[in-house]
């Protein structure tokens, strides 16, 4: 359950199932149509369609800060490319592989954006005695902030107003960079879907109250449809390192005295 978005759905979740694409193209990558019903949105709703992310099987997604957003109406193709980075330690940079915050919050692997909410929370614990409702708690002792107590929901709106909100945090936390990170870059195309004489059927698929009307099932899939296409544009990868620029040594100069 996303705070922004809701429900979310993981395609390729189970890491201990291998799932493996030996060519590249949209042909040979992830093809998904889904119904987005717009009907059951509510008024304050801004916009239609879906979010994705793309990361790594141990990652926690971060929809709001590093999603993709495709629309209804049109197919949406993303091309991967896969980067490595490998950053350097002390006394060069600040980094670390084993670097995980105390009561951090998500089960998932380590990442510096799960770190900063995972700071923001435990700022509103020590204020309110309770959690922001959006996050996940520490541990099963703690509870969320109850809207319905006053003092509690006074509390989580000062805390948060005066912190700057998660995404604008303006007190100073701890959050390290990972070493060696996997990241994928992502380009995006789009097309109008579908097309005008395009037929989808006369009997609607997964439209039950469309029948015999072509045109009403053409425009239905047109507002309440996204078609999205996820595939590596390369199946190679590009590695990024940072090296040392230059180094100091130093050494004694032996001086001849008479």
């Amino acid at each position: 359950m996303d705070p922004e978005y809701g429900n979310c759905y993981t395609f390729n979740f189970n890491d201990s199932v291998e799932l493996k694409n030996s060519r590249a193209g949209p042909m040979y990558g992830l093809r998904l149509l889904l119904n987005v019903n717009q009907s059951g949105y509510m008024p304050t709703t801004e916009a239609a369609g879906v979010r994705l992310v793309v990361h790594e099987q141990d990652q926690e997604p971060f929809p709001d800060t590093f999603g993709y957003s495709a629309p209804t109406g049109f197919v949406s193709s993303f091309g991967l490319k896969t980067k490595v980075l490998h950053r350097l330690d002390a006394p060069w940079g600040l980094c670390s592989d084993t670097f995980r915050p105390e009561g951090y919050i998500y089960q998932e692997h380590y990442s510096p954006e799960g770190c900063y909410r995972n700071c923001f929370q435990h700022m509103i614990i020590k204020e309110c005695h309770c959690g922001d409702p959006r996050f996940p708690l520490p541990n099963d002792t703690m509870k969320p902030c109850d809207a319905r107590d006053p003092e509690q929901r006074m509390c989580l709106t000062e805390k948060t107003s005066a912190l700057g909100g998660f995404h604008h945090l303006q007190q100073d936390c701890h959050c390290v960079q990972p070493c060696t990170e996997n990241v994928f870059e992502t380009a995006y195309s789009a097309a109008a879907w579908p097309a005008l004489n395009f037929n989808i059927g006369s009997d609607c698929p997964a439209v039950f109250d469309i029948t015999n009307d072509t045109t009403a099932c053409a425009e239905y899939y047109r507002l309440n449809t996204a078609y999205i296409e996820i595939y590596y544009e390369q199946l190679n990868f590009e590695t990024l390192k940072e090296t040392a620029g230059y180094t100091k040594n130093y050494c004694e100069v032996p001086t001849n005295r008479s």
